[in-house]
């Protein structure tokens, strides 16, 4: 997630258009149920190449293992068409956590990565942003001018250290280097 203008954080970007009543699908990165209940309290500052909107989500729900929104006053399908791929920015204050609740991804924004699988523990990169693939985050780590994609899930984390800014990951041999080939 990045950080906007005015304390404002990437959420995720605008899908395609659902139905014709101007449902459109998230592209974010969380189906958690509180999380979503939680953004539906909350304004969506959607940037397009033209302008600004400022809109308020009527309803989100998962719906086929996707996240759908319909947004307060919109209606039509022709109002949402040209908002598909235009980022979705939320106050940041959305996404911080207490003690014990799930982390949000814009907390490890910066930290360095550091495989400790291999014989040596090796240093991947630094997180610089977050993707998804469907049914899991990615990580996108930067080293050397090259994008690494890392599955961020329980399997591959032995620890993420806030002090240090460090998340130390178990991963499977050949991961990182298919993912620099590609």
């Amino acid at each position: 997630m990045e950080t906007g203008s005015n304390n404002l954080v990437k959420l995720g970007t605008i899908g395609e258009a659902r139905g014709l009543r101007g449902e459109v699908w998230l592209r974010i990165p969380s189906k958690d149920p509180e999380f979503l209940e939680r953004l539906e309290t909350k304004t969506f500052h959607i940037k397009t190449n033209d302008k600004e909107l400022n809109l308020k989500p009527e309803r989100i729900r998962v719906l086929f293992n996707k996240v759908c929104c319909q947004f307060e006053g919109v209606d039509n399908r022709t109002f949402v068409e040209p908002l598909k791929g235009s980022p979705i920015f939320l106050e940041a204050d959305v996404f911080d956590t207490q003690s014990g609740e799930t982390i949000f991804l814009n907390e490890v924004l910066g930290f360095q990565v550091i495989n400790v699988a291999a014989a040596v523990p090796e240093p991947i990169g630094t997180v610089e942003s977050f993707d998804s693939n469907g049914p899991q985050d990615l990580l996108v780590v930067k080293r050397e001018g090259q994008e690494i994609l890392i599955p961020f899930v329980k399997a591959f984390i032995s620890k993420i250290d806030f002090a240090s800014k460090k998340i130390l990951m178990s991963l499977p041999e050949g991961l990182v280097d298919i993912s620099i080939e590609n």
